[in-house]
């Protein structure tokens, strides 16, 4: 989505009150100050030298005539700049508010401290101001669509643009330009019209909170490949300064070919390592046509342990909208977390090769599995001599073992002590 929000300028428009009672022509416009909707943004205690953000804007205290409610004031943004006197309004005839730009609004509700005791600081003066900023509007456009992909079977590829503002005053002249990204139009709103291949419509103005909806229908192609089409949306407004608004939002659907399979691979999980695990194919024929010759194969992953209980490959042919199952099972004889490989099928249609894959399902082997070794120390002795031997079993399994240890002499060597038979339980990944 690409959103462009303007930038505003920071030329003086309309001025409430000027340094030294200046008055200064307004700008010709085609709405008036009391047009102008405002948000609260805020209230500060500022003193002398203080400084205010507002958007873009710089606002500093200058000075004070305390005694008679004035406070002296300096608005910048970029560049420019204006020094202002305001009022509280209670000790004098200045104006308590500024409108700076349009854009701006900065109103002085208090001015106190006593100017003979400022050079103690004991008592400085300063000013309680409020600031408002002009009320904008927010232009967003969005599409949808009942599904993401649609196979060639289905009546059309339904479409909803909205616009709307999310901002929190009126926009107007909304314009709307939806490219279609090659879908052949089925059918449109009334307010909509065609101009240079492209969807068009026109809203006079989008209240703040509200929204708009074109409603469209598209030809579902039958295409020998899987085919992506990016439908895009470009929506203007400008606002009551004739500040213009854009938003932009590309929306993708897939259509699928006219032959294609949709298949799903499952297989039974968790199990024990000791039993077999079964593994289902399900393959569908969601295309418009019969598709002959298919050939669907499963392979197990490379250096796996697994022992299928058939060669998983099948041939066989597909009418449209049909399904077939296949299933078989697997042998594993070592406990682990293994992702499967996809199932593939592969067929041709119109001189093409196609093939379509499955998902890869997990799958659990429980139960344990012991590795058992035996070190001799030193592995040389002379006669008469003793040597200690040690028999190690770890279990790599995601279940305890039970186990029985036993090791046996060679002729002409003799017990000494310790152990040669031991009985135990060996919790899984436990030595």
């Amino acid at each position: 989505m690409t959103r462009q929000r303007p930038v505003f300028g920071c030329e003086v428009s309309l001025i409430a009150a000027l340094v030294l009672l200046m008055v200064l022509s307004h700008v010709a416009a085609a709405y008036s100050e009391d047009d102008i909707e405002w948000n609260y943004a805020g209230a500060e205690t500022m003193h002398k030298n203080d400084t205010h953000e507002l958007g873009s804007y710089l606002i500093k205290i200058v000075d004070f005539a305390a005694s008679s409610g004035l406070v002296f004031l300096n608005v910048s943004c970029g560049n420019r700049s204006i020094d202002v006197i305001l009022c509280n309004g209670t000790k004098c005839n200045e104006l308590d508010e500024l409108v700076y730009d349009d854009e701006i609004k900065i109103r002085v509700t208090e001015v106190s401290g006593d100017p003979q005791l400022w050079i103690d600081e004991a008592d400085k003066p300063h000013a309680e101001i409020e600031f408002y900023e002009r009320r904008i509007p927010e232009l967003t456009v969005s599409i949808s669509s009942y599904k993401e992909e649609y196979p060639p079977y289905m009546p059309d590829i339904p479409v909803k643009v909205e616009i709307r503002n999310r901002g929190d005053t009126e926009i107007e002249d909304v314009e709307v330009v939806i490219d279609t990204g090659g879908l052949l139009l089925l059918d449109r709103d009334f307010n909509t019209r065609i101009e240079d291949g492209q969807v068009r419509a026109t809203f006079e103005n989008i209240t703040d909170g509200d929204k708009e909806s074109i409603r469209l229908r598209f030809v579902v192609p039958h295409l020998p490949d899987l085919r992506p089409f990016t439908i895009t949306a470009n929506v203007t407004g400008n606002d009551i300064k004739d500040v213009r608004y854009a938003d932009s939002v590309p929306y993708t659907v897939l259509v699928l070919p006219e032959c294609g399979l949709e298949i799903e691979k499952s297989v039974e999980s968790p199990v024990n390592v000791s039993e077999p695990a079964n593994v289902e194919i399900s393959i569908a024929n969601n295309g418009i046509t019969d598709i002959d010759s298919i050939t669907l194969s499963d392979t197990l992953p490379d250096g796996s342990p697994f022992e299928p209980s058939i060669e998983p490959l099948w041939k066989f042919s597909l009418e449209s909208g049909k399904e077939i199952r296949y299933s078989y099972g697997i042998r594993c004889k070592m406990p682990d977390e293994y992702e499967l490989s996809p199932a593939i099928a592969n067929f041709s249609f119109k001189g093409r090769d196609h093939s379509f894959s499955s998902n890869s399902p997990a799958l659990t082997v429980e139960g344990s599995f012991v590795r058992l070794s035996k070190t001799v120390d030193p592995v040389i002795v002379e006669a008469g001599s003793s040597a200690r031997v040690i028999l190690t079993a770890e279990n790599t399994g995601n279940m305890p073992a039970k186990v029985r240890i036993e090791d046996k002499l060679p002729d002409n060597v003799n017990f000494v002590k310790g152990g040669m038979i031991i009985d135990t339980v060996i919790a899984a990944n436990e030595t």
